[in-house]
């Protein structure tokens, strides 16, 4: 027996390198088995000291939670600033430079921690900072009379303002494959589940340093990846996005297509409409409908209107995920899905309509002054048939000198013309190029309707028509017969 103790540790090593991943020493773990590196800096109030000397036994505590809950997915460090007794936690002051830090360094999370006492209350508040996304969640507060179950609410809020981030492994049309930093290494209570099924993550492009280059994130606006499934590291899900293609089938080089849980953190979300361009205008009384989801089955969508600033307030839904449609008459303008409550604000940039419909109401007016061309055109026609049944050829002569004098084809094509050039010209076609799509479209069939009915082919077969019935009428009186000489007295 003692041997067999003895020898349990080795054992234990040789099936642990059977099972975790063979690295050298200078790599980086495999993505979905590095762990998160974490920096809490925890910070009491200047005037209470009898607080301020329970914080090492706090931090040990809490230190102690994390690593019993969360395990190896992430190695916590909490620091004691040289002077812990800090005002309460203020928006916009980074952790680090609480530690006298210029920049957050390699740490993947930072936390801020603050602890007060109320009235026989313990009250504390966090807020958490993950600059690789760029990322700062409000802060959560909340108090408890027990300080013994202090850990435990802290852990608790710490856990609800984190994001789990995860790599696109393969895109597929709108299905995705993702790869879950850490999710091979299981939380070691197994009630701690960063992802599950129906999660969102808002996507982005990462750019890595490459030299004094340092790397860059840009967000993919208005997409969004549902999880289907759930399979340890390796997520299934399909994108929802405003965009035609939003993902690259793979990712190239230094380029890295990640996505992050969207947390709903705030009570709503402002939604700002306004235009594309160098001088955007805000969208004041726009039609918008808000969908839970898209297809004939689906619930009917809301109605909503925008204020006189082109503004909307959308609450978080037990539904997350919301797909917003701008509208401009019976005309679409955009389609984006979004998460009402993950960001205090948004703005959604339209193509301007306002030349769109200047297009269209110039294009009623030419088409008006068409239909009364074309018809004082036909009304004549039906005049000469009748005269040429009649056999009144004098008559019929003056009407063919009115139909010339009527507008043909011509003058409405160059007009179309004129209109097209100066909408094209009022466009932005580099930014803005459906709505050059659109304009292109309503000239070209004004343009299809103008030579149908305005054409010259029906013209020239009604004149052959009216010369073929004069010849006939003339041939079957015949010659005109020889003036009598009067008779010679």
């Amino acid at each position: 027996m003692p041997s067999a103790i003895l020898h349990f540790p080795v054992a234990l090593l040789v099936l642990l390198s059977a099972v975790l991943p063979v690295q050298a020493e200078d790599e980086a773990p495999l993505w979905e088995w590095r762990p998160y590196r974490v920096q809490a800096v925890l910070t009491a109030d200047r005037d209470d000291p009898v607080l301020d000397g329970r914080l090492a036994a706090l931090a040990a505590d809490l230190s102690a939670l994390t690593d019993r809950v969360i395990g190896p997915g992430w190695r916590l460090e909490i620091h004691r600033p040289e002077d812990p007794g800090m005002p309460a936690v203020a928006e916009g002051v980074p952790p680090w430079k609480l530690l006298n830090e210029a920049e957050p360094g390699t740490a993947d999370v930072w936390l801020r921690i603050h602890v007060a006492t109320t009235v026989g209350q313990t009250a504390w508040q966090i807020q958490c900072w993950q600059p690789e996304l760029e990322s700062r969640s409000p802060v959560v507060s909340g108090t408890t009379w027990d300080d013994r179950t202090l850990p435990e609410h802290l852990l608790a809020a710490i856990r609800s303002v984190f994001r789990p981030v995860a790599r696109i492994d393969a895109v597929n049309g709108s299905d995705v494959r993702l790869q879950l930093r850490a999710g091979e290494l299981a939380p070691a209570d197994s009630d701690v589940v960063w992802v599950r099924e129906g999660d969102l993550l808002e996507v982005a492009v990462v750019f890595a340093a490459q030299g004094t280059t340092p790397g860059q994130r840009r967000e993919i606006p208005w997409t969004i990846v549902e999880i289907d499934s759930v399979d340890r590291a390796t997520l299934q899900g399909r994108i929802h996005s405003g965009l035609r293609q939003a993902l690259s089938a793979r990712s190239r080089g230094r380029m890295q297509q990640t996505g992050a849980l969207v947390r709903p953190w705030y009570r709503q979300t402002e939604l700002v409409l306004q235009t594309f361009g160098k001088s955007p205008r805000r969208l004041g009384g726009s039609r918008v409908t808000l969908a839970e989801a898209l297809g004939e089955e689906a619930p009917a969508p809301a109605e909503l209107l925008t204020d006189r600033l082109g503004r909307l307030s959308l609450q978080p839904q037990e539904s997350p995920l919301r797909w917003i449609t701008v509208w401009s008459g019976k005309q679409r303008l955009a389609r984006v899905p979004m998460v009402p409550g993950a960001h205090p604000r948004l703005v959604l940039e339209v193509p301007d309509d306002s030349v769109r419909l200047g297009v269209e109401g110039q294009l009623q007016i030419l088409q008006d002054r068409l239909v009364d061309a074309v018809a004082s055109r036909n009304t004549l026609l039906i005049s000469l048939r009748k005269l040429a049944r009649q056999e009144r050829w004098d008559a019929v002569e003056t009407g063919r000198k009115k139909l010339g004098e009527l507008p043909g084809a011509a003058p409405f094509l160059q007009e179309l013309t004129g209109i097209r050039v100066d909408a094209l010209k009022a466009v932005d076609t580099k930014t803005d190029r459906a709505t050059a799509i659109k304009i292109n479209r309503l000239c070209d069939e004004t343009g299809d309707m103008i030579r149908e009915y305005l054409g010259g082919e029906k013209l020239k077969v009604f004149r052959e028509e009216l010369a073929e019935l004069e010849r006939v009428s003339k041939a079957d009186k015949g010659p005109p017969a020889a003036p009598v000489k009067p008779a010679d007295r």
